[in-house]
C-alpha cells in the first residue's frame, strides 16, 4: 500500500511525462526516504515515464555513503540528460545549478526557510516548476509553507 505522499507525488510527476528532455530534483530529508523512492521509482517507471532515477546523499551516512566523485557522475548525467530524476537530501541544496531543470519537489518540507529557498533555488530553467505537497487539512504544515513563501518575498524586495 502506497502513502497518499508517494501516490501525490506519483501522479505530479505523470503531469510532466510529456515534458521533453523532463529533469527533476525530489528533495527529502532522509537517506531511506532517497533510496526507497528511488527503488520504487527504478520499478515503476520503465512502465511509465521511462525516466532514468539516481538518488544523492551525504557522503556521511552510515546507510550508504557516497563519495563526492559518484556524487559529481550523477550530476553530470543528469546536466547530460542521461538521468532524468534525482532524489536528494540537503547535499544537493547547494552547488547544483542545472538550466534544464524544469521540476524542484519538495517531498520533504524544508526544516529552515533558507533550505526552502536554496532547494527552491537548484533549477534555472526560466519556466520551473516549484510543488511542495501538502495534506489536506495539514494547517501546521500549510502555516509553515506560507512563512517560508513570505519569508522570501521579504528578501527578494
Amino acid at each position: 500500500m502506497l502513502s497518499t505522499k508517494v501516490v501525490c507525488l506519483i501522479e505530479s510527476l505523470a503531469e510532466y511525462r510529456d515534458v521533453k528532455d523532463m529533469r527533476c530534483i525530489i528533495f527529502v530529508e532522509r537517506v531511506i526516504t532517497a533510496r526507497v523512492l528511488t527503488s520504487f521509482f527504478w520499478e515503476l517507471h520503465p512502465k511509465l515515464f521511462n525516466w532514468k532515477t539516481k538518488y544523492i546523499a551525504g557522503n556521511h551516512s552510515a546507510m550508504q555513503s557516497q563519495s563526492r566523485c559518484l556524487q559529481n557522475k550523477i550530476v553530470d548525467g543528469f546536466h547530460k540528460g542521461m538521468v532524468n530524476i534525482i532524489v536528494a537530501t540537503s547535499t544537493l541544496e547547494e552547488g547544483i545549478d542545472v538550466q534544464k531543470c524544469s521540476l524542484v519537489i519538495g517531498f520533504d518540507l524544508a526544516s529552515t526557510v533558507c533550505s526552502y529557498i536554496q532547494s527552491r533555488g537548484r533549477a534555472r530553467m526560466q519556466d520551473y516548476d516549484f510543488l511542495l505537497p501538502v495534506k489536506s487539512g495539514d494547517e501546521d504544515t500549510l502555516h509553515k509553507v506560507n512563512k517560508y513563501l513570505m519569508s522570501r518575498k521579504i528578501m527578494r524586495d
